[in-house]
C-alpha cells in the first residue's frame, strides 16, 4: 500500500475533535491512518465472496501499441516525447485495457500490479446498481421506480424520507443532505467508507430540499438503493449480482464486495472489487446490449433507459440511471474515485478500462477515451494573429441549446482576443480560453468545449455556437 502518512496539523485536528466526540475517533482515525482512499483498500474491510462459475472465457489477445501520446494524451502531466506508459505513470494509472472486436488489444500495470491483482471499483459500482435494479423490476421484485424507498427500508416507511422513490435514488434526486468528500473525517462519505455505525447515520437521515426537484452526486443514494435492491429480492446484494450476472460471464476470478463492519451490508456506493480484465468483461457486457453467450442478463429496455437524455424530476442529462452519458448517444461510463472507468463505445466495438490510484479532476480521461476510440479525433492548433480575432469580440447572449434546454436563455458570454485565442467569461463558470483550429473553430480541451463562428453575408461575425458534450447552444453577438 503507498504511504499515506498524515500531516502533523490533520494529527492535531482530528485529535481536538476526538475529543468532542469520542465515539467518532475511529472514524477519525482511519481517515487519518489511510489519508484518502486508494485502489487496494479492499483489503481493509470485510467482504462478501462473488463467486465465478464455470471455465473461464479468455480475452482473444492480438496486443498493440497505443496511438502516439500526441494524438490523444491531455492535461498539465502530457510532455511531448512520452510514451503511453510515461504518460500512465504520471497520472497515476495502476492498470490500462483496451479492448476492440472482443480482443484485447491493449494492457497495462503499474509495475506495482498485475493481471491477477485486484482492485476497488469505487464508484462504477453504482453501475452495477443500477443493472441490479432493472434485473429487479424485470423481475417484479420492485413494482415501479415510482414506488417509496419506505416500502423497503424500516427507518424510511413513517418518516418524511417515504416521499423518496426508487427513481429519485436512481437519479441522484433524492434531497437527502449528505457532505461528500473523505479528508473530513465526519463527512457522510467518510462515515460511510470508514465507519462502523451505519445505523446510526441512516437514523439521522434528513432532506434539504423536496425530492424529484434537483440533481446532487451523493454516495448515500446509491447506499440506500443497494439496501432497497437487497430487501426487494429477499438476497444481498453481492450475492444477486453473482446470482445474475457474475456466474454467467466466464470470469478470470472470483469477486467481492466489500461490507460496513459489524454488519451484513453490502458498501453499494462502492467498493465492488474485481481484477482489470473482469471489469472489461463486465463492459462487455454492457456493449453487447445485456446479452452474453445468447443469454439475455439484463432487459434490453433497461439499458436504453440507462443511457437516454432526461432531464425531468430534476435530473442531470449526463447522468442517468448510474451511468455518464453523453449527448450525442455514441458512448457511456461508469466512474469511480481515483479515475476508475468502464468506458463502451457500441459503434466501434470498443471498451476501455482505465483504474487509478490518484485522484487528479483536470485530467480529462473522457475524452481522451472519445481519440482512442476513434470518436474524436485531436484538434489541430492554427496560429491566428490577435488582429484577426479582434472582430470576434463582443457581448453574446445565449439562446436554447439543440436539445431544448432553455436554462441558459438570456445568459451574456462575453469574449475577448488575446495573443493565444479567445477568453471567454460567460455570467456563470469560470472563464476559459478558446484555441483556433481554424479561424472560424476554437476549442478548449480541458472542459471539451468548442466555439463555432457564424458570419454573416458581409463576413462579419453574427453569433457563435457554443459546444460541449454534444450539447450546442446559438449565441447572438448583442454588442
Amino acid at each position: 500500500m503507498s504511504d499515506r502518512s498524515p500531516s502533523w496539523i490533520r494529527l492535531l485536528a482530528v485529535g481536538a475533535g476526538c475529543l468532542l466526540a469520542i465515539s467518532s475517533c475511529k472514524i477519525a482515525w482511519r481517515a487519518i491512518r489511510y489519508n484518502q482512499p486508494a485502489v487496494t483498500d479492499h483489503r481493509l474491510f470485510p467482504e462478501r465472496p462473488i463467486h465465478r462459475a464455470g471455465d473461464t472465457l479468455r480475452l482473444p489477445e492480438r496486443l498493440v501499441p497505443l496511438p502516439p501520446t500526441k494524438d490523444w494524451a491531455l492535461g498539465k502531466w502530457y510532455r511531448p516525447g512520452m510514451t503511453p506508459e510515461d504518460y500512465f505513470q504520471a497520472t497515476g494509472t495502476v492498470a490500462f485495457l483496451l479492448i476492440r472486436d472482443d480482443t484485447l488489444r491493449y494492457e497495462h500495470y503499474d509495475r506495482k500490479f498485475g493481471p491477477e491483482s485486484r482492485f476497488n471499483s469505487f464508484s462504477m459500482s453504482k453501475s452495477v446498481i443500477s443493472v441490479l435494479t432493472g434485473i429487479a423490476l424485470e423481475e417484479g421484485h420492485l413494482d415501479s421506480l415510482d414506488q417509496s424507498i419506505g416500502d423497503y427500508l424500516d427507518f424510511c416507511r413513517d418518516s418524511s424520507l417515504r416521499q423518496i422513490t426508487v427513481r429519485h435514488l436512481l437519479q441522484m434526486t433524492s434531497g437527502l443532505h449528505s457532505t461528500e468528500g473523505y479528508l473530513n473525517p465526519w463527512a457522510t462519505s467518510t462515515r460511510l467508507y470508514y465507519g462502523d455505525r451505519l445505523y446510526d447515520l441512516l437514523a439521522d437521515l434528513r432532506t434539504d430540499h423536496p425530492p424529484g426537484t434537483k440533481f446532487q452526486y451523493i454516495n448515500l443514494n446509491y447506499q440506500l438503493l443497494g439496501m432497497v435492491v437487497a430487501e426487494a429480492t429477499g438476497r444481498p446484494l453481492a450475492q444477486y449480482f453473482e446470482e445474475k450476472i457474475w456466474r454467467h460471464l466466464n470470469t478470470e476470478s472470483d469477486a467481492g464486495w466489500s461490507l460496513h463492519e459489524d454488519t451484513e451490508v453490502e458498501k453499494g456506493f462502492c467498493c465492488w472489487n474485481a481484477r482489470a480484465r473482469d471489469f472489461a468483461r463486465f463492459g462487455q457486457l454492457i456493449l453487447a446490449g445485456g446479452k452474453w453467450q445468447d443469454q439475455q442478463l439484463i432487459p434490453p429496455e433497461w439499458l436504453r433507459k440507462s443511457f437516454s437524455l432526461d432531464t425531468a424530476q430534476g435530473s442531470r442529462q449526463s447522468y442517468q440511471f448510474g451511468w455518464y452519458t453523453s449527448a450525442e448517444q455514441e458512448d457511456v461510463y461508469a466512474e469511480g474515485l481515483l479515475g476508475q472507468f468502464i468506458y463502451v463505445a457500441p459503434a466501434q466495438k470498443t471498451v476501455i478500462v482505465r483504474l487509478g490510484n490518484s485522484l487528479d479532476f483536470n485530467v480529462r480521461w473522457y475524452l481522451m477515451f472519445k481519440f482512442l476510440a476513434g470518436l474524436k479525433t485531436r484538434p489541430p492548433v492554427a496560429d491566428l494573429p490577435r488582429a484577426e480575432l479582434l472582430p470576434l469580440e463582443g457581448t453574446y447572449t445565449f439562446g436554447r441549446s439543440n436539445y431544448g434546454d432553455t436554462t441558459l436563455v438570456g445568459k451574456k458570454a462575453t469574449v475577448r482576443a488575446t495573443a493565444r485565442g479567445l477568453k471567454v467569461k460567460a455570467e456563470f463558470g469560470k472563464p476559459w480560453r478558446a484555441t483556433p483550429s481554424s479561424d472560424s473553430t476554437f476549442f478548449n480541451l480541458r472542459f471539451s468545449r468548442n466555439l463555432r463562428i457564424r458570419y454573416d453575408a458581409q463576413g462579419q461575425p453574427r453569433g457563435l455556437r457554443w459546444e460541449r458534450r454534444g450539447n450546442a447552444w446559438e449565441l447572438e453577438k448583442v454588442e
